[in-house]
């Protein structure tokens, strides 16, 4: 149920299959060299690199925990808020309808952005709080972490990958209509 995998065996990713080749060839031959290849018959090597798609999650949010705290305070959270749902939704559908690798690992940098500013722009948002808000925003953190790995896992026994991400941008509307008319706001967010 891996979307790379499902591009490879339709001839998918357009674009930089020059440069990879012989990557196949070449990372078999590095798989058969040092392994035995009859005892993992499924395990293949991916034209796109793990790293890559690692790279495209982790230096974002990176980059986004590092700068923003120092000039965050310019943006209204209502802003911040659309910001974090727009990328959000904008990496599940680009991830869902496309099937341009690169375009892929564009849709992984908007998630990865999304969760990066959601999570500095919703802890900020409960110094304005009870302080036992900044325990229910870590707990809602960590169970959303493995609420969401199950639910993809789940719904991708039923659905394929792609129908999967389409139903996944409920998500973010759900985070903005919550904070837009469920939420009752201190007027320091304004």
């Amino acid at each position: 149920f891996d979307i790379l995998s499902q591009l490879e065996d339709s001839g998918g990713g357009g674009g930089g299959e020059d440069n990879v080749t012989n990557s196949s060839s070449a990372c078999a031959l590095v798989y058969n060299s040092t392994t035995n290849a009859s005892s993992y018959p499924d395990r293949e090597c991916n034209k796109i690199s793990t790293s890559v798609i690692l790279l495209a999650d982790i230096l974002p949010t990176f980059i986004i925990k590092l700068a923003l705290p120092y000039c965050m305070h310019f943006i209204p959270y209502w802003m911040r808020v659309m910001l974090v749902v727009s990328t959000a939704i904008a990496s599940f559908l680009i991830v869902a309808l496309t099937n341009h690798i690169a375009l892929i690992v564009l849709g992984v940098v908007f998630a990865s952005i999304s969760s990066g500013f959601g999570e500095i722009v919703y802890l900020s948002l409960t110094a304005n709080f009870h302080k036992s808000s900044v325990s229910g925003w870590s707990s809602g953190t960590g169970a959303a972490g493995i609420g969401g790995a199950l639910a993809y896992a789940g719904l991708t026994l039923l659905l394929s990958p792609s129908v999967t991400l389409l139903l996944c941008t409920v998500m973010p509307l759900a985070m903005a209509a919550n904070y837009f008319f469920v939420l009752v706001r201190p007027k320091t967010t304004e």
